[in-house]
């Protein structure tokens, strides 16, 4: 019997290390695809008018996810509570572009230190006199806070009771979800918005297997997930058109909410 129960003991160990290394590898393969591609990420006409229309989809949901007007920077505002928003795998900042103005705030952080300088290139500083053409800071950090233990580095109060924390077009690529959500929705206040965009449920692609965790999602999918950490008043919209992937694959892509208790 204790024979038996310590060959069940080590093979739970071993089969835990080989998922463990099998996550390690998966996330090396995306961190080293989006180095390699952070620069040509936009390039393509079919890329282009992907994200075209997801920002007119954002833009036009941004109040339904809950986010003000745009901010500005004058005066009256001087003593309003900041809106700070936390842009997880963040890429070039697509998301923060479309959306920034709506927030004073905006915190990056993606596993590819080569999409942090695209997005840190793209949200310089600008000079004082153009304060009101972008009257919102954002700055991105390379890390990865979806690992047993989190990331060091992330652990003081900047980067905690975010208003929204967004993920755009990248949790498909976040192999265990339930950590992926129970991680980010930490980082919320109360009363904060978790929020994703992402693709509806669809076949398959064998050519990015080594990159993509999951063919999309269907509402059930994404709202068990957001109910599982708490989030309530979980609601999604399907954007009517379709984007093409690669230009010949048709796509339909959704917006996703919910919110943490006060």
């Amino acid at each position: 019997m204790a024979n038996s129960q310590a060959h069940a003991h080590a093979h739970k160990h071993a089969a835990m290390a080989i998922k463990a290394a099998n996550g390690d590898d998966f996330t090396e393969k995306n961190r080293a695809h989006w180095d390699q591609n952070a620069r040509t990420y936009t390039s393509q006409p079919w890329q282009q008018e992907m994200i075209a229309r997801i920002n007119s989809f954002l833009a036009a949901n941004a109040e339904w996810l809950g986010l003000p007007p745009r901010q500005s920077s004058s005066a009256d505002n001087s003593n309003a509570r900041p809106i700070r928003v936390l842009d997880y795998a963040c890429g070039p900042g697509t998301v923060t572009a479309i959306l920034g103005p709506r927030a004073n705030e905006w915190k990056g952080i993606d596993l590819s230190a080569e999409m942090c300088k695209m997005y840190n290139e793209r949200f310089a500083s600008v000079p004082e006199s153009d304060k009101a053409l972008k009257p919102f800071t954002a700055h991105a950090t390379n890390g990865n806070l979806l690992r047993e233990g989190g990331d060091e580095g992330f652990g003081g109060p900047e980067w905690q009771g975010f208003d929204m924390v967004c993920i755009g077009l990248g949790f498909h690529h976040f192999e265990d979800l339930p950590l992926a959500t129970k991680t980010l929705v930490e980082r919320l206040r109360p009363g904060g918005v978790f929020m994703i965009v992402d693709l509806v449920t669809h076949e398959p692609e064998e050519s990015t297997r080594h990159l993509v965790a999951h063919a999309g999602f269907d509402f059930e999918k994404v709202r068990g997930l957001f109910e599982g950490q708490g989030l309530q008043d979980v609601q999604w919209r399907v954007m009517e058109e379709e984007v093409l992937i690669r230009g010949t694959m048709p796509r339909r892509v959704f917006v996703a909410k919910g919110r943490k208790p006060e």
